[in-house]
């Protein structure tokens, strides 16, 4: 495994990742600090029980984005997304849609 300079401004320490394990650990509590819903139990149950009722319901189907139609993927590259985005104001705890990882992406906070 080659070893790269750290991504964070100053640092440069040798990682695998990304990140050292120090950067790694303070992005990963900004990142939780910016979306306390999700550190909760009660969320990670929802969005469990969404996937695991989505899968017995649909199967392994992404809704696509845009021009992506819906296609099938592994049960392990789907993911569920917010109908209506937290970012623009929805709720955690709303309805969900299976997407895979790189439509999920496209669709961002839209």
């Amino acid at each position: 495994m080659s070893l790269r300079p750290c991504l964070e401004p100053g640092c440069g320490r040798p990682t695998p990742r990304s990140r050292c394990a120090e950067h790694e650990r303070q992005r990963q509590r900004d990142r939780d600090a910016a979306r306390p819903e999700r550190r909760t139990t009660a969320y990670r149950r929802h969005m469990a029980a969404a996937k695991l009722a989505w899968l017995a319901e649909h199967g392994p189907l992404c809704v696509g984005w845009a021009e992506q139609p819906p296609h099938v993927v592994t049960a392990r590259e789907l993911t569920m997304d917010h109908v209506a985005s937290l970012a623009s104001g929805g709720d955690p705890f709303g309805p969900l849609v299976g997407r895979c990882a790189p439509c999920n992406s496209r669709k961002g906070t839209r």
